[in-house]
């Protein structure tokens, strides 16, 4: 798509990014996530990159059987980015069906794949199940991948 409209002084940055639009190829791929112990719902990445740089994102909806589980779902990731140490933007919380104000916080454990951090709740119960949304996304540089 290019851009048309041209303001007084703009006309060298117009074509320089047009050009660089025109000439740049991004590709993507989206896997799943396997949810395991006991945890259902389901876990979605999407990963996009260039030459130079990715950008993936980790979504899904999740219910856990209670909080003895560290551990929810496979990286949908595995194979192509080494998660371990990546910085994390966005949301990903659990909460009660109920509403009550205690959250869990994913995270990436040890073995690559996605955990729970911990409850900040006061309210956690274990024989309650906890849902939630998950945004997870992170941006690096190309040579991060193993694609």
């Amino acid at each position: 798509m290019a851009f048309k409209e041209i303001q007084p002084g703009q006309a060298d940055w117009l074509k320089i990014l047009n050009d660089s639009l025109k000439n740049n190829k991004w590709d993507r791929q989206q896997l799943n996530g396997t949810l395991i112990n006991g945890c259902t719902g389901w876990v979605a990445g999407t990963i996009g990159y260039d030459a130079d740089m990715y950008v993936a994102c980790i979504a899904g909806w999740i219910t856990l059987p209670n909080k003895s589980v560290t551990e929810f779902s496979t990286n949908p990731f595995d194979g192509i980015l080494d998660t371990k140490g990546l910085a994390v933007i966005g949301t990903a919380f659990v909460g009660q069906k109920t509403g009550q104000n205690n959250f869990a916080p994913m995270k990436f454990v040890d073995d690559g794949n996605l955990g729970i951090l911990g409850n900040t709740g006061s309210q956690w119960d274990e024989n309650v199940s906890y849902t939630g949304w998950i945004s997870m996304t992170f941006v690096g540089p190309r040579g991060q991948l193993k694609i």
